[in-house]
């Protein structure tokens, strides 16, 4: 494909849909080496003026801002926006209404669902133009690896609605077509058939990158080196996202397809967080949010706080989308990037065990079963389940069936870390439903 065939499509559909993601990249690749002190003031400048705004025409803002005697012009330092109380998910649902700018034409404002991989799935709203951001960041965020516009890409991705009715539409195949996109639906990947076919459809596709949710890529990558099965040619490289990923996964995906670079957004905020080159850390997008973190009482890992910059048709300042990093890393990197940077993701907060003394178990988690995948390498997938107060259950999943034999002897190895803690136990299964958007939910909390 002619790479510049690629800029046309793009500004083709911001012509469309009344979005402007062209400018949005060109900005983004533009302040990838600013200067720290002109990073700070652009963001200090976009920050206050998205204040001003929410005060000005948001309801749910005026009140708060109003009950706290707080004006727009009060704040002059992101210290100063840190005192602000954050906003949780609850407080998000509850309030969804009065989050709509008044200035904004409904009509105009397009919703969605996050997945409820955290609980229930919320509502959330954006304009065209917050979305166009957005996704300027996710495309940013690749080019840090080494993609560029117009490299083929395989995403795996994709609830049974999506799978089944947007993708077969005629203008969703045209628009995969001309972006070079082959797309494998993640939810159906629980099937042997599935992975197989996939399989097929990534030694078909010989290079490119493959974009999509981290279990399910290495769902199919388990699979392959469970049976053999190897690429001619291995992908440039593999953008995992939207779940957490672990140390084994990495390996598995590395070997069968390719170098993963791993990224960090949500639904309601995207591309927020992505590697490089040198995978070292996450690079930040600041030019697009503000980002903070605070101690949440899990060991090392601090909670992440979230304003997005661009969303003015329904604000989230100072929200907490329920999920941990640790490491913070500073600006500099050889890449060049001069964005802030942390060193790694630790998942979410609804992936926190309370024990029945209070105690929040959550490293002793992934401390635990980083030593159970090291052992016993033909574990596909596993699950974390508390089924009672005091009852703690590690599910697994073999590509080849479990040895009964491996119960008694991972129960014997892991039993002292749940010692006067909770009672432990260990299961095999033959299969892990996905969840309805196709995601696999590696901490399940049957107690709440």
């Amino acid at each position: 494909m002619n790479f510049s065939i690629y800029p046309l499509l793009m500004q083709l559909e911001d012509f469309q849909k009344g979005g402007n993601t062209r400018k949005h990249l060109v900005r983004l690749r533009r302040m990838k080496d600013a200067d720290p002190e002109y990073l700070h003031d652009y963001r200090l400048a976009a920050l206050q003026k998205l204040l001003k705004h929410a005060y000005t025409n948001v309801p749910f803002y005026k009140k708060e801002f109003d009950a706290l005697g707080v004006k727009p012009e009060d704040i002059k330092s992101f210290a100063d926006f840190s005192k602000l109380p954050a906003l949780d998910r609850e407080k998000v649902k509850s309030e969804t209404f009065d989050l709509f700018s008044k200035v904004h034409d409904r009509a105009a404002i397009q919703e969605g669902y996050t997945s409820g991989s955290s609980g229930t799935p919320m509502l959330f709203h954006y304009d065209q133009k917050s979305y166009s951001a957005g996704r300027a960041a996710v495309l940013f965020g690749w080019e840090l690896a080494g993609k560029r516009m117009g490299d083929k890409m395989i995403t795996v991705w994709g609830d049974r609605t999506t799978a089944e009715e947007k993708w077969p539409k005629l203008s969703s195949r045209l628009k995969a077509a001309l972006y070079r996109n082959k797309r494998i639906s993640s939810y159906s990947l629980s099937e042997e058939e599935k992975i197989r076919k996939a399989l097929d459809i990534m030694q078909r596709r010989r290079g490119g990158y493959v974009f999509g949710y981290t279990n399910a890529i290495h769902t199919i990558a388990s699979y392959a080196e469970a049976h053999d099965i190897a690429l001619e040619v291995k992908f440039d490289g593999v953008f995992t996202t939207a779940e957490n990923l672990l140390p084994h996964q990495r390996r598995a995906i590395e070997d069968v397809m390719g170098p993963v670079y791993d990224a960090y957004g949500c639904q309601e905020i995207l591309g927020m967080a992505y590697q490089c080159q040198e995978r070292k850390g996450y690079h930040i997008i600041e030019p697009n949010l503000i980002f903070e973190t605070e101690e949440c009482g899990v060991e090392d890992s601090r909670e992440i706080i979230v304003t997005d910059l661009w969303n003015y048709a329904w604000p989230l300042l100072r929200y907490k989308p329920g999920d941990l990093v640790s490491g913070e890393m500073g600006r500099g990197c050889p890449c060049g990037c001069t964005w802030s940077m942390f060193e790694r993701l630790d998942g979410r907060t609804t992936d926190v065990i309370t024990a029945p003394d209070g105690r929040r178990i959550y490293y002793t988690l992934w401390l635990v079963i980083s030593f159970v995948l090291d052992h016993y390498r033909d574990i596909k997938q596993f699950q974390w389940v508390k089924k009672a107060h005091d009852k703690l259950v590690l599910r697994l999943l073999f590509n080849n069936g479990p040895d009964e034999s491996i119960r008694n002897s991972i129960k014997v190895d892991l039993e002292p870390y749940f010692k006067d803690v909770m009672h432990f136990e260990v299961e095999f299964v033959d299969k892990f439903e996905t969840s309805p958007t196709g995601k696999h939910r590696v901490v399940l909390d049957l107690t709440k």
